[in-house]
């Protein structure tokens, strides 16, 4: 018997060193300007989408690690790493209770579908309100303002070493009942 716990807990032990230490978080988004990504002034456009983003060891500061959903009618492609549009850094702000999540000023960037760079990012800090810029072929074709919208998705992803905790816990707990009731 002593041999099936140390061969549980050791496999436990393995499980958790092997699970990330962060759960990934989603947060949705969406923004509404004035001014065509496409360069045409005063055309309205809009996006929304999902970031998925991982906690830092900062409290409240998550790393953006991906993204879906459409900007201005074309489809999100994929992320652009950090630094690869100006000096964005893919920096998502929450703080658990708040309704809101923010972006800094360096912002997220992406790639659309039609090769178009956007990156959304926070304002004039006195604005307080998220922008977002549009650039394609690496020359800037438009920067608009955006009433821009982020907050987190109501079904986060459970962390795995979280629910391998508790799952080793439950197996302890029927050892225990076992022997209970074998002795």
């Amino acid at each position: 018997m002593k041999k099936h716990a140390l061969l549980v807990c050791s496999l436990a032990l393995a499980m958790l060193s092997s699970t990330p230490m962060f759960a990934d978080t989603i947060f949705n988004f969406s923004f509404t300007g004035n001014s065509s990504v496409s360069g045409i002034p005063g055309t309205p456009f809009s996006g929304a989408g999902q970031f998925t983003a991982e906690s830092t060891s900062t409290a409240g500061k998550f790393l953006i690690t991906g993204v879906t959903g459409t900007t201005d009618g074309q489809s999100i492609s994929h992320i652009l790493s950090p630094g690869s549009y100006g000096f964005n850094d893919n920096f998502l702000f929450f703080t658990t209770g708040d309704a809101f999540a923010s972006l800094d000023n360096a912002g997220v960037s992406y790639q659309l579908a039609n090769g178009v760079d956007a990156n959304l990012f926070l304002g004039v800090p006195s604005q307080y309100q998220q922008t977002l810029f549009g650039f394609a072929s690496g020359l800037v074709v438009e920067g608009q303002t955006a009433d821009v919208s982020i907050t987190p998705s109501t079904s986060p992803v459970p962390e795995p070493g979280t629910m391998a905790l508790l799952g080793t816990g439950v197996l302890g707990m029927i050892g225990m009942a076992r022997r209970r009731l074998t002795a």
